[in-house]
């Protein structure tokens, strides 16, 4: 709301978001994907393939991390009971 009374010529925004009808541009809100690719989408920002595939790369590992804290969380929660 307050971009449009200050007259910004391009807003943009997720098609999701609350006031999307005041979005002169709306994103697709693709819940598949990671938020940081999700606000790379809507600056448009392409990127180079080697920096996507180091991302591709670090978030998998990241995955694989919280996964296994999680059983190790689990397994532990067990051990006490």
């Amino acid at each position: 709301m307050l971009a449009k009374l200050a007259k910004i010529p391009n807003i943009a925004g997720f098609d999701v978001a609350t006031g999307s009808f005041l979005l002169n541009k709306k994103v697709h809100y693709d819940m598949k994907k990671h938020e940081v690719e999700r606000l790379l989408d809507l600056v448009e920002y392409k990127g180079r393939k080697k920096f996507r595939l180091e991302f591709i790369l670090q978030r998998r590992i990241l995955q694989k991390l919280t996964e296994f804290w999680k059983i190790m969380n689990i397994l532990e929660m067990k051990g006490k009971s």
